[in-house]
């Protein structure tokens, strides 16, 4: 059963919205941590008890898959969350996953082989991951869509949104699926404390042998012969933002998390370091995002402020000066990596749009604007459909700040503090008249001039859902250290892991969830074999 008002036929059409699998934007990052700059100073440790397992994973979200695993396997198993229940994570809300040769495809008489998705990551990510654990983690997805669906979860196979080939992305009608798998792990013998946040490892003799914890009665020891970090990114923790993304970037949280480094910052300390790509979960994939709009918690393509889509539509797009930053088509055909990546590097932008743009599109389509064109597959899976609330939402954007009006572009160039507006509208028009751009060389079909006023100028900045990309590990989800060497008893995976992940995003939705469970059934499998020696 679909979530909220969404069609059966919305949901195929959207397949891969969520934590970056929705959405998703990434930018590179060259920049290694020292295990000094990350962690806070020591606390002295008072347990009120000790908890011997075998191994402990930190993260009740991705990480599931882990316990999942060792849970299956025999091996004494705790799972410790700050939340207090699995269904806060990210992991449990996005609305798609990248997967291949399931039994959702099978049952669907979808044909995606493994190697055909494997190999349009590899060629997009151009060797700048690691490609041996990528292709465990596409793998590895895979087998986690077959247990969910085992375990009774409704899913089926979305539309090719971006045109790359296949359909690989397995949409979520069940809402809730993580206590799916949290029953398996207790019914497998698991145990997992809620309510309780890791806080430092534990290093013996060079080894990981456990982690100390804030539980709900105290401090608490963990002993085990492995931990699993899965603790989701460190999208709330602002200082860790400013540094890989800059202060200019002003990110807006989507929704409420747990997600603060801690797993990144243990690891560091731990003697881990960072690997060099970034990306983010984030809403550029098909709306645009602000801070100041009201109401916009929940699914963020439909029932939101229907300006928010007005960025992707093909229309002039301007920086923080009121200067065009990029051919719009590219943002259009491939919001997932070319919108989201952009965000993360110009921080404040703007679409623009006149008043015959609006009227246009509350009775016909984007796609329409665009002459139904077939080089824009997006628009007509997603932008298929008028926007009849779209006056009515910019004016409710002016109300709440994040949109500005003027009769002229002068006027709206004064009001929205944008410089250089008015002779960058003045060259786009040139250029929408010749049907030609020497600029950015966008196609014709997306020159459609403003020159009706009155003029509206519309706020976005990046809306994250989470972060991806951290500690850099081997094939089989070690942690390393600076000499590569794997630190024994200690496993990244999910968001925490830095080496699966591409910048910008991938260009196959749903990837990013992929490689979160992928390293987390990857890592489990690999701490069964370490323990079994």
């Amino acid at each position: 059963m679909a979530q909220g008002n969404l069609s059966r036929r919305q949901f195929c059409k959207v397949g891969g919205i969520g934590t970056a699998g929705a959405a998703a934007l990434a930018v590179g990052v060259s920049n290694v941590a020292r295990a000094d700059e990350a962690t806070e100073s020591a606390k002295n440790w008072e347990p009120i008890k000790t908890v011997e397992a075998d191994v402990v994973v930190v993260g009740a979200g991705s990480g599931l898959w882990a316990a999942y695993k060792t849970t299956e396997a025999g091996l004494a198993t705790v799972v410790v969350e700050k939340a207090a229940s699995c269904e806060t994570s990210n992991t449990n809300n996005i609305g798609g996953t990248t997967a291949a040769d399931t039994k959702v495809q099978a049952a669907a008489d979808v044909e995606c082989p493994i190697g055909t998705v494997y190999a349009r990551l590899m060629n997009f990510a151009e060797g700048t991951v690691n490609c041996a654990l990528v292709r465990r983690c596409l793998e590895a997805s895979g087998k986690c869509i077959d247990a969910l669906t085992d375990m009774g979860a409704d899913i089926m196979v979305g539309a090719d949104r971006y045109g790359v080939g296949f359909q690989s992305v397995h949409v979520y009608l069940s809402p809730n699926r993580m206590p799916l798998v949290e029953s398996a792990v207790l019914g497998a013998g698991g145990k997992i404390d809620y309510n309780t946040e890791a806080k430092e490892l534990i290093v013996e003799g060079g080894r990981v042998v456990g982690l100390y914890a804030e539980g709900p009665d105290g401090d608490v020891e963990y002993r085990a012969k492995a931990v699993i970090l899965a603790c989701g990114g460190f999208l709330e923790d602002d200082e860790m933002l400013k540094k890989y993304y800059g202060a200019n970037v002003q990110i807006g949280k989507f929704r409420t998390a747990f997600n603060d480094g801690a797993g990144i910052k243990m690891a560091l300390k731990a003697g881990a370091m960072m690997d060099v790509n970034f990306a983010m979960g984030s809403l550029a994939d098909a709306a645009g995002f602000n801070g100041r709009a009201k109401d916009i918690e929940g699914t963020y393509l439909f029932d939101r402020n229907q300006a928010f889509n007005l960025g992707t539509y093909g229309t002039l797009n301007v920086d923080h000066t009121g200067e065009r930053f990029i051919d719009e088509f590219l943002i259009a055909s491939n919001p997932l990596a070319f919108g989201g990546a952009i965000q993360t590097r110009i921080g404040w932008y703007y679409a623009i749009a006149d008043q015959k743009m609006v009227d246009y599109l509350m009775t016909h389509s984007a796609y329409d604007r665009v002459g139904r064109t077939s080089i824009w597959p997006v628009g007509e899976l997603l932008f298929d459909e008028p926007q009849e609330r779209l006056q009515e939402d910019i004016n409710k954007a002016i109300d709440e700040g994040w949109a500005w009006k003027g009769d002229t572009i002068d006027e709206l160039a004064d009001v929205a503090g944008l410089p250089l507006l008015a002779d960058q509208v003045a060259r786009y028009n040139e250029a929408c008249e010749a049907g030609e751009d020497d600029q950015f060389f966008t196609p014709g079909d997306f020159l459609v001039a403003l020159n009706e006023g009155p003029f509206y100028a519309i706020q976005y900045q990046v809306g994250g859902l989470s972060t991806m990309g951290g500690i850099r590990t081997d094939n089989y989800c070690r942690a390393v250290d600076f000499e590569d060497n794997p630190i024994a008893g200690l496993y990244v995976c999910s968001s925490d892991n830095g080496s699966a992940f591409n910048a910008p995003y991938y260009d196959t939705g749903g990837t990013c969830n992929a490689m979160c469970i992928g390293t987390s059934w990857v890592a489990g499998e690999t701490v069964i074999a370490d323990i079994a020696g």
